[in-house]
């Protein structure tokens, strides 16, 4: 035309692309364009030219045109407005078209004029309908995608040829696919692109795009649609924890004692223990070290998405030994001298009756040189342990059976005679240290007095006490004093005050407070009835150290001993 000769894809069947396709044939000026005979394509020049421009190849594609800018001579003429008519029929021209629907057979349509016959070749040589003499057949391809058919017209024994590239839509059989994944990031990216053209796409979250970020663990659905085509992908995300493990902060344990330390197993993670074990959890005793030695554990716990470790510390505490000491009565001495033990973690004390400290240093040894009944401690963070052993010198056991008691019903009394290293003789035959008697043993003797003899060595000892009942002092004598096990001052109101309770009503008593060396650290002798003592576990406005304490409760003439631990 005036402007040129373009040409454009018209095969491509989306308007964007047949744009895109746009090639400029010629830049010379073109005022009108005829087929000719020769099925080439003729144009009428501009600027009083003598020739007509010609186009070679008319089906060609691009810049395989072959284009003859002064392909005839026209004499001495000029064509500048137009090509001469002429008679179309004579040509016998003819074209067709089709009609393609999803998974349908493709109907084609042709316009011929004046033929004798036609020839169809639908382009698809495997299969046996490949051909057709119909004017307007119909074929049925097996698969999707672009075929090139030809349309041949025979008339006045001449034949023309027509081509076409034509697209046949047809389902592929896709099917959805599922998908899981184990992933890192705070955001990951899944793609349901299946790069069909003009796909539509539907998630489960409402986008319409070919791709997602999700943040969260889950599955989600991809419905995509797109000319014959219909499936659903299913997307399974998992969002796997950046390993963390925490074993804590170094601690301790007893002999005789075990822990589970470790973080609770998480899927996808490898553990990997110093030891070898590959389990989240680890069980500690004393089995993972020798002779006590502590132990550093270390944990290394690694999944795709990073490693992370972390080393613990544990010291192994021997229960307190006292098997070093033992029992006897020391007779024709002067004194008896104990080399304090050494043992790691473990601390050692001796008392005397009176519970005031003897001696409580490690750097000399204890001496025993008073008549008395000495009670040796041993106690650290695992037990506390107590024994009486020593007598003093100068052939004395020192040894009472306690103050003579009025039983009530359902009361009893030990008698303990144990004396270290010694023998035992009852009035009543027994040779026990223990002697064991209940209110009922008293009915028939209202009152009745039980002697044992005690012999070590050279030593020997009657002790004695006097049991009876009456009926007029039980009111007192079932007093019953108690003493918690263990309390915690740390102002959580769960056991913050020490509290010891009394369940008679008329009587006075006093409670003493010592602590592991001995040394007082709280005393009241003013409680009444069944008003409770307590202690808030402060000396003289300092918080006391945690630990075992012994607890002495006076009332009436008794005496009632007992311990409690203090905790954080």
């Amino acid at each position: 035309m005036g402007g040129g000769v373009i040409q454009y894809d018209l095969s491509i069947y989306d308007s964007a692309a047949i744009e895109n396709s746009e090639y400029h044939i010629v830049g010379l000026g073109q005022y009108s364009l005829q087929i000719g005979i020769d099925k080439r394509i003729y144009g009428s020049r501009t600027f009083e030219n003598e020739h007509l421009s010609r186009i070679e190849n008319p089906e060609a594609n691009g810049p395989n045109i072959i284009y003859s800018d002064s392909a005839v001579y026209l004499g001495g003429r000029t064509s500048r407005l137009g090509l001469p008519d002429f008679i179309q029929s004579y040509f016998h021209p003819a074209y067709f078209d089709y009609e393609s629907k999803c998974n349908l057979p493709v109907k084609f349509r042709s316009y011929p004029e004046g033929q004798d016959s036609v020839h169809w070749d639908f382009g698809e040589p495997s299969s046996a309908s490949n051909t057709s003499t119909l004017v307007n057949p119909t074929h049925d391809y097996q698969n999707e995608g672009f075929y090139t058919a030809q349309f041949i017209v025979y008339a006045d024994s001449s034949s023309d040829t027509f081509s076409r590239d034509i697209y046949v839509k047809k389902s592929l059989g896709l099917t959805g696919s599922s998908f899981s994944a184990d992933v890192c990031d705070t955001a990951h990216v899944i793609n349901a692109n299946h790069h069909l053209t003009l796909m539509k796409y539907n998630w489960s979250t409402g986008a319409i795009s070919d791709s997602i970020s999700v943040n969260q663990s889950g599955t989600y659905f991809c419905s995509m649609t797109a000319f014959c085509y219909s499936l659903v992908d299913t997307f399974n995300i998992t969002f796997l924890p950046t390993p963390d493990v925490g074993l804590g902060n170094d601690t301790s344990l007893c002999e005789g004692q075990s822990f589970t330390v470790g973080p609770a197993p998480i899927n996808f993670i490898v553990y990997n223990w110093s030891t070898g074990d590959t389990t989240a959890g680890l069980l500690v005793d004393a089995s993972l070290t020798s002779n006590f030695e502590p132990l550093e554990l270390s944990l290394t716990a690694t999944n795709a998405c990073g490693t992370a470790s972390h080393t613990i510390r544990i010291d192994f505490l021997p229960q307190p030994d006292v098997s070093w000491f033992s029992d006897s009565v020391l007779c024709d001495q002067l004194e008896a001298i104990i080399t304090n033990p050494q043992q790691d973690s473990v601390t050692y004390f001796i008392t005397y009756t009176t519970d005031a400290v003897l001696n409580d240093t490690l750097n000399e040894p204890w001496r025993i040189d008073t008549v008395g009944l000495y009670s040796l401690y041993a106690f650290n963070r695992c037990d506390t342990l107590v024994k009486r052993a020593f007598l003093s010198p100068f052939n004395a056991i020192d040894l009472s059976l306690g103050a003579d008691t009025v039983l009530c019903p359902g009361d009893f009394v030990t008698l303990n005679a144990f004396w270290p290293s010694s023998n035992y003789a009852w009035e009543n035959g027994s040779i026990d240290s223990i002697l064991i008697v209940n209110y009922n043993d008293l009915q028939n003797a209202a009152s009745e007095t039980y002697s044992v003899t005690i012999t070590n060595g050279a030593c020997q000892r009657i002790a004695s006490r006097t049991l009876s009942i009456d009926e007029l002092v039980c009111d007192t004598a079932n007093c019953k004093f108690s003493i918690p096990n263990v309390f915690s001052p740390n102002a959580d109101a769960i056991n913050d005050l020490l509290k010891i309770t009394n369940t008679c009503s008329s009587v006075s008593f006093s409670v003493a407070i010592y602590n592991r060396w001995g040394q007082l650290i709280f005393s009241d002798e003013s409680a009444q009835g069944n008003t409770p003592i307590t202690w808030d576990g402060f000396i003289n406005g300092i918080a006391a150290a945690e630990g075992t304490y012994f607890v002495v409760i006076q009332y009436e003439g008794k005496v009632q001993k007992g311990s409690f631990s203090l905790v954080g």
